[in-house]
């Protein structure tokens, strides 16, 4: 008798534990299951903050499986002409190791500083777009006159 009274009393804790981690899980799910309703809502109705949201739902695959091309969707509604959320949008793909060369070029040329020095940055490197001395002088000088410390320390360094 002794041994299963053991068991019993080593079993029945985990149980009760385990049965909370998955009533725990169940509420984080419904809760994503409702933001992503509601953000896609926003999304659908216009709400540029909604849609790279949305779109970052689609990259992170925590709520929906990762779709790319859903993902630039929304970040394509999101950006149309407003060079600060192309950047955004271009520190978004960087910080998950994508390539964002396309997003900082739209926003570089209309002029946003910190996109060109990213441009910049990308050039020297060779990071998503061949090295290219020229291109990356080309961007950090653009940001620089802009007054963007950055590219003009690269400026000192390279020139």
């Amino acid at each position: 008798m002794k041994p299963v009274l053991l068991v019993l009393v080593f079993m029945v804790p985990s149980l009760v534990v385990s049965s909370f981690s998955y009533a725990e899980t169940d509420a984080k799910v419904d809760k994503q299951k409702a933001d992503l309703a509601a953000t896609k809502a926003k999304a659908e109705a216009g709400d540029p903050e909604a849609q790279i949201n949305l779109g970052v739902m689609y990259l992170d695959r925590d709520v929906v499986p990762r779709d790319v091309r859903q993902a630039v969707y929304w970040f394509n509604k999101a950006a149309q002409g407003d060079p600060v959320r192309q950047y955004m949008i271009g520190e978004i793909f960087t910080s998950r190791g994508l390539y964002a060369d396309r997003w900082y070029e739209k926003a570089a040329d209309q002029g946003h500083a910190k996109a060109q020095y990213m441009l910049g940055e990308m050039y020297y490197k060779g990071e998503g777009v061949p090295k290219a001395l020229d291109k990356a002088l080309e961007w950090f000088r653009k940001a620089a006159d802009q007054g963007h410390f950055n590219a003009q320390a690269m400026l000192r360094l390279l020139e």
